[in-house]
């Protein structure tokens, strides 16, 4: 079930989308984003039995929403692609381009098995534990064609962020990227 808060994610939205005639939705590529330092997940995922969880610490803020901002990194975009060897830190648009190039148009449906305590990185304060009472299936899409293609839009109202959210985000995407080797100044 998809939660409430993101409405462009519901069946009534995708379904039509899905189904319409477009022949290259006909064909799906999937993945199963998972961990090699992950927790196994609590329960199989069809014929998977053994997987292992990612994690994703949701924001520290109050309410009865588990908001953990971003499912997918852009990296995820080339999940599917094991021939040829494109940048990835090259922006989102850019990646889903080089994913084209070497695969075509085709859709990928990535699965990810989100661990339910998923405790955040060390340090960070912008965020907490997931606590969610059982693991969460958590899904990215990845469809064919740009963002610049004709179609039927569906607008989503975003909260804004205060300068002091953005700077807390900031400081612990930098100590993640720390933490991962990555140098901060590629783009």
């Amino acid at each position: 079930r998809v939660h409430d808060t993101h409405r462009e994610l519901h069946p009534d939205v995708l379904l039509p989308f899905v189904n319409s005639n477009d022949e290259r939705l006909n064909h799906w590529n999937l993945g199963v984003v998972t961990s090699q330092h992950g927790t196994a997940a609590q329960h199989p995922l069809g014929p998977l039995k053994e997987l292992r969880t990612v994690r994703r610490a949701r924001l520290n803020e109050d309410g009865d929403v588990a908001d953990i901002k971003a499912l997918m990194s852009k990296q995820d975009v080339l999940h599917d692609v094991v021939h040829g060897n494109p940048d990835k830190q090259q922006s989102w648009e850019a990646l889903k381009h080089a994913r084209r190039e070497l695969l075509g148009e085709v859709p990928l449906l990535l699965l990810y098995p989100i661990n339910r305590q998923s405790e955040p990185e060390r340090g960070g304060k912008s965020r907490v534990a997931l606590d969610a009472v059982h693991d969460v299936l958590g899904f990215g899409v990845v469809f064919p064609g740009t963002k610049t293609e004709g179609g039927d839009y569906v607008s989503v109202e975003l909260e804004g962020v205060s300068a002091e959210e953005i700077a807390a985000i900031e400081a612990e995407e930098r100590t993640q990227m720390e933490v991962a080797g990555v140098d901060p100044g590629c783009k």
